[in-house]
């Protein structure tokens, strides 16, 4: 019988301790940003919503709007909109709020960023969203680290959930973060719309964030 006690314990052990991975979708978090459409001038637009259509060359600039809020710039000879910046940071992103994460925090041993997306909610056809920049940062806004990027992409529809291309710098340094004990974390972003030759979006834009994470550990 005494023999058979050190092979019970670490039969006990072996069950009680086993790897296992997961993937932790965080989000969506819910976010909104004003656009100044109420400032664009109605004599620029059509009936439809869009801007109407006005000739410009050097000679003849794009007029003036009457407010540094929308601004005209001359592009292929017709007046389009100058980009609405969008600009908007996330709330504190705590990790403990996530029982799966909680689950595998003591034994935690891998992480991996697996995907990264922006829900728009708002805009028009033919709007274009971006360049978008996302940036992740600690408690405090510094120092602060990318994590990817949405290039310029053209707009089928007023909604669109849109891929992020994460930055494998910035998404190791997130990685370390965590596996080194932090749990809460935000995200920066800054990016611009652009009304083209689509109608105006809505004053209020959403913009709401996705993460999955992928973990690894004992349990």
């Amino acid at each position: 019988m005494q023999l058979l006690r050190p092979f019970a314990l670490a039969l006990l052990a072996s069950v009680a301790c086993v790897d296992a991975f997961v993937n932790l979708p965080v989000g969506p978090i819910n976010m909104s940003v004003a656009v100044p459409v109420a400032s664009v001038p109605s004599s620029l637009l059509q009936a439809d919503g869009t801007v109407r259509t006005v000739a410009c060359s050097d000679a003849s600039p794009c007029p003036a709007t009457g407010t540094e809020l929308v601004t005209l710039r001359c592009v292929s000879s017709v007046c389009r909109l100058a980009p609405f910046p969008l600009g908007v940071t996330t709330p504190d992103i705590d990790l403990t709020t996530y029982d799966t994460y909680r689950s595998y925090a003591d034994g935690l041993t891998a992480v991996r960023i697996a995907a990264v997306s922006l829900q728009l909610t708002g805009a028009r056809p033919n709007n274009t969203l971006g360049p978008v920049e996302f940036y992740w940062s600690g408690a405090t806004p510094t120092p602060e680290y990318r994590l990817g990027t949405i290039p310029a992409t053209a707009l089928t529809a007023g909604s669109a959930t849109i891929p992020v291309v994460v930055d494998n710098a910035g998404t190791d340094a997130l990685v370390a973060a965590i596996l080194g004990g932090a749990v809460r974390f935000r995200v920066r972003i800054a990016g611009t719309l652009e009304v083209g030759g689509g109608a105006l979006p809505d004053p209020q834009l959403g913009l709401n964030l996705n993460l999955l994470l992928h973990l690894e550990g004992s349990l």
